[in-house]
């Protein structure tokens, strides 16, 4: 099913997919790009859930945990229906020569789990520990920047799957802390 809901907004945004991949390229970013890419997989959540626990008190770190955890399994349960539901095609259906090196992990653009994945995470650990502001949102950034700058997505995938993961995590914390 090609639903088209994005075809207008598509054909501006692939130019800055474009710009962007250009970019990287032209800084020799691209391998930055593909390890903070690899970093958003999910596989940096639980060596970081170790280290707060070895850092932090152990009560207010298993909160975070918990409500980071709460927060991606209730994204997790929405992402796939609303993927499929907007069927937003990728930039290299319009710009063919995004199509480089390792495919999407599926076949729709929006929104962005990777982002979403982020957010969901980030914001009960920003909530119940500022300090760790900077951190959370340098690397929440760079991830949703590393997939535009790779060709998989738009930017406003990144935006709408931050905005998704962010506004599930922000009632849970609000649960939970």
């Amino acid at each position: 099913m090609n639903v088209q809901r994005f075809a207008s907004l598509d054909l501006v945004e692939v130019n800055v997919v474009l710009r962007t991949v250009a970019s990287a390229q032209r800084l020799g970013l691209v391998g930055v790009a593909r390890t903070a890419t690899r970093l958003g997989n999910g596989w940096i959540y639980p060596p970081l859930s170790l280290l707060l626990l070895l850092i932090g008190d152990n009560e207010h770190a298993l909160r975070i945990l918990a409500s980071s955890a709460a927060s991606l399994g209730i994204a997790f349960t929405i992402y796939p229906s609303t993927k499929r539901f907007l069927a937003r095609m990728r930039p290299c259906e319009y710009a063919p020569s995004l199509a480089y090196g390792p495919g999407p992990m599926d076949r729709y653009s929006c929104p962005r789990g990777h982002a979403m994945t982020a957010a969901a995470y980030a914001v009960p650990l920003i909530a119940a520990w500022p300090p760790a502001a900077p951190v959370a949102i340098v690397l929440w950034a760079v991830i949703g920047w590393s997939r535009v700058a790779v060709g998989h997505h738009y930017v406003s995938d990144v935006l709408f799957g931050s905005i998704l993961g962010a506004s599930i995590a922000a009632p849970v914390v609000v649960l939970a802390l």
